[in-house]
């Protein structure tokens, strides 16, 4: 990552834009949204500017450029047209430490205005980094069809209601669930198709309800050969909800990245190891508390499911994430068909263990369901 990505408040504060076109236009409408004090500097304006000017929306410097023009600004942009009073721009606002932006011109930015999907008070912006500002509005472009209006109604139910969200769930985990249950339920279905009172109301009644949202789960994940790339989308969205993973050695440590950066990590030799039953056990613990556990595996592919019975028949809600084979992705992709391989997870009932395994995984679960009693009994 060439660039830190970072949003700037400029609300109340001045900003210079030097160039009077139909790009300055575009930048100078932008500041003004997010609520600049903007300047323009150029001897003519176009219509728009000029309309603003007239109205008392920005202050027009008029003339050709001059270095006085940087004082108390807070952020520059360079938007004239000519890249040689774009060069004298970005070097004077260097020098008195100002961030600049030259339109279309990354060597000379300090910062740049990326594509930006606005569902206010929620923005999702896109950067190249000015590799491919092309590409990028490309992007912008497939966003804006995937995300759907109604997403600025839910981001301003959950800035109103932020305080009491966390007076009414302290805990760190059941918070996220409710946000995760808020964003994907019933308020998210009353925002988009009847507005923001009815979602309102939702979530009002929601907040007055005695029982957390979202039951504890369990997450058995099968890594495969251990390759990132590999990862089905149903097993991303594992990882990035869970609150604990307890894996055994990965080949690959960037396949953990993608997890949440919160999110408990407890590596084991092996899941069904002995040593592994009190960390299973704390993370059991969590489970009855609401979390969701990811146990995250590459080998011993029917002692897995049989430790998945295991904890099912103590009575937790447990699912299967299967992997993807990378010689059969392989061969997909050969064929143009290599989505098919990234299919959902199947349930563990359609693939029973072998008497052997079975035997032993279960008793690792009942081990490890022993130790959460013992803890327990202890507290």
């Amino acid at each position: 990552m060439r660039l830190f990505p970072m949003f700037s408040d400029v609300r109340g504060r001045s900003v210079l834009v030097v160039g009077g076109g139909a790009v300055a236009w575009r930048k100078t409408a932008l500041l003004m949204q997010a609520g600049a004090c903007v300047h323009v500097g150029a001897p003519r304006l176009c219509a728009q500017l000029r309309e603003l000017a007239e109205n008392g929306a920005l202050c027009h410097l008029q003339g050709d450029y001059r270095v006085a023009w940087l004082d108390g600004q807070c952020l520059v942009v360079a938007a004239t047209g000519m890249r040689a009073v774009n060069a004298r721009v970005a070097h004077d606002a260097g020098v008195r430490g100002l961030w600049v932006n030259v339109v279309d011109d990354p060597e000379l930015s300090s910062f740049h205005v990326p594509a930006i999907v606005d569902r206010s008070p929620l923005t999702v912006a896109i950067s190249s980094g000015g590799a491919a500002p092309v590409l990028a509005r490309r992007l912008r472009e497939r966003l804006e069809g995937l995300l759907d209006p109604s997403l600025s109604l839910l981001a301003e139910l959950a800035r109103r209601y932020r305080p009491h969200i966390r007076a009414r769930y302290a805990d760190v985990a059941q918070r996220r669930r409710f946000y995760e249950w808020m964003f994907d339920g019933p308020v998210a279905a009353a925002a988009a198709g009847q507005g923001l009172e009815p979602a309102r109301r939702r979530l009002d009644r929601a907040l007055r309800a005695a029982q957390p949202h979202g039951p504890g789960t369990i997450c058995f994940l099968d890594a495969g050969n251990g390759d990132p790339e590999l990862l089905t989308l149903k097993g991303l969205r594992a990882l990035s909800s869970a609150d604990l993973i307890v894996h055994e050695p990965m080949p690959d440590p960037s396949l953990l990245d993608m997890a949440r950066r919160d999110a408990g990590r407890f590596a084991v030799p092996d899941l069904h190891a002995p040593e592994s039953q009190p960390i299973l056990g704390q993370g059991l613990a969590q489970v009855r508390a609401g979390a969701r556990l990811v146990c995250l595996f590459r080998r011993r592919l029917q002692a897995a499911r049989s430790l998945l019975h295991g904890f099912s028949a103590q009575g937790y809600s447990c699912y299967w994430v299967p992997a993807v084979d990378a010689a059969a992705a392989e061969g997909l992709a050969a064929e143009a068909s290599a989505a098919d391989a990234f299919a959902a997870g199947v349930p563990a009932k359609d693939a029973p263990p072998s008497a052997a395994l079975e035997a032993g995984a279960s008793a690792v679960a009942a081990a490890a369901v022993d130790v959460l009693a013992a803890s327990a009994g202890a507290g």
